[in-house]
């Protein structure tokens, strides 16, 4: 007799294991149907966790994206110009000088042609087929969008300026002068000469 079958001797000898002579009561409760439906646990046909569902994000249409972004553009201009305590209430357009780091006007014009080179081949390869731009403004090296001859900064002098629908002209005059500083759509005035005094702005 080998120890697996004296360790189930011993299991009968307990009345452990084996063939049960007592029938629990729950046996064939429900046979005949559900009384009571309670004892039932419900189980959904679709599991469903306690996780709260993800919000789903809420975008801006395109025009309204296109027209915040012209104004935060335009902000970030004139910031220094709007904030600064020399600056005098009787200047229409920016003063520009050639930069310091020219010695000639020859220099300037072979940097902005070779700064157009880059544009141009940096466009290349990305792609794209209407290459970015160098702003045609004569003292201007500020970047273009593909399509456009000026910058953000001087888009009042390109050709497609009043089919752009973003921004407007400023309405301030000096001396008979009309800015040439753009405003976002809605505005009458650019944030310079919003900046400045009423009695500045006729």
């Amino acid at each position: 007799m080998d120890s697996s079958h004296i360790f189930h001797n011993f299991l009968r000898e307990k009345k452990i294991g084996g063939i049960s002579s007592t029938i629990p009561d729950e046996i064939g409760r429900f046979r005949n149907g559900v009384p009571v439906s309670d004892d039932l646990i419900h189980i959904p046909d679709i599991e469903q966790f306690p996780i709260a569902p993800a919000e789903k994000a809420e975008y801006l249409p395109e025009n309204e994206l296109k027209l915040l972004f012209a104004q935060a553009q335009l902000e970030a201009i004139h910031a220094d110009p709007a904030t600064s305590n020399s600056a005098s209430s009787d200047i229409v357009d920016p003063i520009l000088e050639i930069p310091g780091e020219f010695d000639s006007i020859e220099d300037f014009i072979q940097f902005k042609r070779e700064l157009t080179t880059v544009y141009k081949k940096r466009s290349d390869d990305l792609q794209w087929e209407i290459p970015i731009g160098v702003c045609k403004d004569p003292l201007c090296l500020n970047s273009t969008a593909p399509g456009f001859d000026y910058c953000l900064y001087h888009i009042p002098k390109d050709k497609k300026y009043q089919s752009l629908g973003l921004v407007t002209k400023c309405q301030a005059r000096v001396e008979d002068h009309e800015c040439t500083i753009p405003c976002s759509i809605g505005q009458q005035k650019c944030s310079f000469h919003r900046s400045m005094p009423k009695e500045a702005n006729k």
